[in-house]
């Protein structure tokens, strides 16, 4: 899925700071 590869760069940019964070988001996504 494209749109998966899209969310996840933006995560990526936002996990910048915190990977943590950014796994709390990506949990839901899946």
């Amino acid at each position: 899925p494209s749109n998966f590869v899209v969310v996840g760069t933006f995560l990526l940019f936002v996990a910048d700071d915190g990977i943590h964070g950014a796994e709390l988001w990506v949990l839901p996504l899946h």
